[in-house]
This record gives structure tokens, C-alpha cells and sequence, in this order.
């Protein structure tokens, strides 16, 4: 379960060396809506990161950043750990947390 102490953090997404976005992060969080960490631990009878679970982030990239990448034809995706507030970070995927999904990159292309 969640601890009385919290570990928070801020995390800032960087896209090819902009910053996208920086996202707090309250605590690191552990209960029954991490059912997918629970479910994924090795049977050995140990608890590790048990009911772990997370947030949801998501970011919205610009088009000149975009633009940048396609011009360096890749895209850097970096996450950031804050040092005014450096709590720590985990990245879950659809196997761990409470969201059955990996980390994605979803590109829209409009007319």
C-alpha cells in the first residue's frame, strides 16, 4: 500500500532536445489499481514494487519540433527527473502499473 511519506516528482519530456512538457508526478503510488504489477511479479513468495502503479502522462509535440526530428531523421525522446524535486522515476508497460499499455509515440498527420 501507499506510505504516509511521498515521493514526488517532476518529470519533463524532452523531443529532440525541446522541451515538450513537464508533468508532476504526487508520489509513487502502490494499491489494488496497480493489479498488473501485482500480477506480473516473479512467484517466489517476495513482494517487489507490488501494486505499483503510476500515472498516465501524455505530451503534446509541436509540429517545428517534428519538423526538427524528420530534418535529424530521428526522434530523441528523453524523460527528465527534475532536480528541484527529484523523486524519482518508473516507466510501466503493459505488463506492469495499472494501464495496459506500452510507451507510444502517436503521430497524426493532418490535410
Amino acid at each position: 500500500m501507499t506510505g504516509e511519506v511521498k515521493y514526488p516528482s517532476i518529470v519533463r519530456v524532452r523531443v529532440s532536445g525541446d522541451s515538450v512538457g513537464d508533468f508532476e508526478l504526487p508520489d509513487d503510488p502502490a494499491d489494488h489499481r496497480g493489479i498488473l504489477s501485482w500480477y506480473s511479479q516473479k512467484r517466489d513468495r517476495r513482494l517487489r514494487e507490488a501494486g505499483s502503479y503510476g500515472y498516465l502522462v501524455s505530451a503534446y509535440i509541436p509540429g517545428d519540433t517534428l519538423k526538427k526530428s524528420y530534418r535529424q531523421k530521428t526522434i530523441v525522446v528523453r524523460l527528465e527527473v527534475d532536480d528541484a524535486l527529484a523523486g524519482g522515476l518508473a516507466v510501466y508497460g503493459e505488463r506492469f502499473g495499472r494501464y495496459p499499455i506500452d510507451p507510444a509515440i502517436i503521430i497524426k498527420l493532418q490535410d
